[in-house]
């Protein structure tokens, strides 16, 4: 009886570590642009915050910082869609699996902006975008990360 209790709690204590150690991680597509000057961030600045308020999808929110701020993230209830962040050596955009169909009309927008952009190199690679994880790994992002993938900000 005292050898199924202790592997009982074996179980349950390797349970417990797969749970709390268990790696997550949302992949992104990640584009790199030539830096733009401060006063050219504030204008994308206020781009983005006419984005935000046109209606691109109910849901979806901008955290851009104060005026000084060189990064900006939209999001959909909470999970990421679409970062940009820029520093003096490049402007940075990361799309985050599944955000042109979580979130389509802001999409469509951000796509407007990002050919606006210079890229870091002469052709831009623009690569496919990664899939969103599955399975246990999407288990433990809503359960214990609270981001549900399943979230949808659609116009």
């Amino acid at each position: 009886m005292k050898a199924i209790v202790i592997a009982f709690g074996l179980v349950v204590l390797a349970g417990a570590l797969t749970w709390v150690m268990y790696p997550t991680s949302l992949p992104a597509r990640q584009q790199v642009y030539r830096p733009v000057p401060a006063a050219e961030f504030r204008a994308i600045r206020s781009l983005a915050l006419g984005i935000a308020r046109s209606g691109v999808g109910a849901g979806v929110e901008l955290e851009a910082g104060d005026e000084a701020s060189h990064a900006l993230l939209f999001s959909c209830n909470g999970v990421p869609l679409v970062s940009l962040m820029n520093s003096e050596q490049a402007l940075v955009v990361m799309e985050f699996a599944g955000f042109d169909t979580r979130a389509p009309g802001l999409a469509a927008k951000v796509g407007v902006l990002s050919d606006a952009l210079v890229p870091m190199q002469s052709t831009p690679a623009r690569s496919g975008m990664p899939s969103e994880p599955t399975g246990f790994e999407s288990f433990v992002l809503k359960h214990r990360d609270g981001l549900d993938l399943a979230e949808r900000c659609e116009s």
